[in-house]
C-alpha cells in the first residue's frame, strides 16, 4: 500500500490515503493529523493541511476528500482545474439539462 506520490486513483486512494487502510496504516502514511473528530455513529474524521478522511466505527478508511492542486488525476487534472479543463482534456461534450431545484445544470 505504499506509495509517495499526490494521485487520485477514483475508487481506490488519494495520496498515501486508501480507502479500507486501516486507521493504524493512516497514521503511519500521513503522520499526526492537524484536527479529528469522532461523529454520533462512531466513525472518526481526521484532517491534514488539504486532505479529509473519515474512518468507519471498525477503523477501516471509508472516505477521503482532497482541496488544492497538491492532488491530480494520472492525466494532470488538479483538484480546482476548470470545467473547462477537464472537458479539454476529456474530450467529452457537454449538454445542457434543465432542473427544477438549481436552473440550469451542466451534464457531463
Amino acid at each position: 500500500m505504499a506509495t509517495n506520490d499526490n494521485f487520485i486513483v477514483p475508487g481506490q486512494r488519494i495520496g498515501r490515503v486508501f480507502l479500507g487502510m486501516s486507521t493504524v496504516q493512516l497514521y503511519r502514511a500521513m503522520g499526526e493529523p492537524k484536527e479529528s473528530t469522532t461523529f454520533n455513529d462512531g466513525s472518526s474524521g481526521y484532517s491534514w493541511k488539504d486532505l479529509w478522511v473519515v474512518a468507519d466505527r471498525t477503523g477501516k478508511v471509508v472516505w477521503t476528500q482532497a482541496q488544492g492542486p497538491r492532488y491530480s488525476l494520472a492525466d494532470g487534472l488538479t483538484v480546482g482545474a476548470s470545467l473547462l479543463a477537464f472537458q479539454a482534456q476529456l474530450l467529452i461534450p457537454t449538454r445542457r439539462k434543465q432542473m427544477r431545484q438549481v436552473g440550469t445544470a451542466t451534464v457531463m
